[in-house]
């Protein structure tokens, strides 16, 4: 077990069945669906205007029981780190954080600590050499990537990939790689 590196993983699209509960709730459209028909800010309010109960009952995502076991298996230090899309701190932010932590608990999930912030790109400010995020929008793992953490593209699709580039992280590394992370925070 790789005790030096911390393993952020995602809720929404690697853990969670998000889309299939948004699909539920408008009858049927994706988020993308449905922000092409009425735009971003009314496809982002039907799920801000949700209640707990509807984060805390989501379904599993297809693997992510296999993600999480996989982290959980090669890594000592195992984080969440998601976004509740918000913006920012408020009634709606606290709404969806707590819908959040009732699925974690619900499932009986462990984890060293659970950062759930309000905007994607917030997540860029956990990153460090040694952290690796485990995230379905490539433009968070190119964010984490510029900010010197190693990013895990997960497609839930091709799940095991993500299991396999797990398992090959936490290898030890050597001295030059060390030196090669350490280089990109500067």
């Amino acid at each position: 077990m790789n005790d030096d590196i911390t393993v952020w993983l995602d809720m929404d699209g690697v853990l969670v069945g998000f889309d299939r509960g948004y699909m539920d709730v408008t009858k049927g459209l994706s988020f993308k669906d449905y922000e092409e028909k009425f735009g971003k800010e009314a496809a982002k309010n039907q799920f801000l205007v949700r209640t707990e109960d509807f984060w805390a009952n989501l379904p599993w995502e297809d693997g992510g029981k296999e993600v999480y076991e996989t982290a959980k298996h090669f890594y000592k230090d195992v984080r969440i780190l998601s976004s509740t899309g918000t913006k920012e701190r408020g009634p709606k932010f606290d709404q969806v954080t707590a819908g959040k932590k009732l699925w974690i608990q619900k499932q009986g999930l462990s984890f060293t600590e659970i950062v759930i912030v309000p905007d994607r790109h917030d997540k860029q400010k956990y990153a460090t050499p040694m952290g690796i995020l485990v995230d379905d929008l490539g433009s968070n793992i190119r964010e984490w990537d510029s900010q010197g953490g190693t990013g895990v593209l997960h497609n839930s699709r091709n799940y095991n990939t993500t299991l396999v580039e797990l398992g090959e992280y936490s290898k030890p590394i050597s001295f030059s790689e060390i030196a090669k992370r350490a280089s990109h925070m500067e």
